[in-house]
């Protein structure tokens, strides 16, 4: 069966897809210029970002900034705080098997799903 043109992912999602795979998006200092560049993003539209909810959603002005704009400053600044310590490779119990080595886990982006 093939795709129709609504099944498709749109352009971007190639582009995005294909950052990804250049591994130009593994580095801590990639990730954190993001969301930094998303926050800041953010900061300068607050009004327009809080006009598009409030028509969206018809929600009042004040409940658009508690719930929608503050949450996602919020969530951004949390991001920000605690990427590095995330990021952190955690030293894990080796088997008996394995020993004298060592074991740690290290986390990676999922990447574009």
């Amino acid at each position: 069966a093939s795709l129709s043109a609504a099944d498709e992912p749109p352009p971007s999602m190639a582009a995005m897809r294909q950052t990804f795979s250049s591994g130009k998006t593994r580095s801590l200092a990639w990730r954190m210029q993001q969301l930094k560049a998303a926050r800041d993003m953010l900061k300068r539209h607050r009004d327009e970002w809080v006009r598009a909810v409030v028509e969206d959603t018809l929600k009042p002005e004040c409940e658009a900034v508690v719930s929608d704009f503050t949450t996602a400053e919020t969530d951004i600044e949390s991001l920000i705080s605690n990427l590095a310590r995330w990021a952190r490779p955690r030293a894990v119990p080796t088997p008996l098997s394995l020993l004298p080595a060592s074991s740690r886990v290290e986390r990676q982006p999922f990447g574009v799903t």
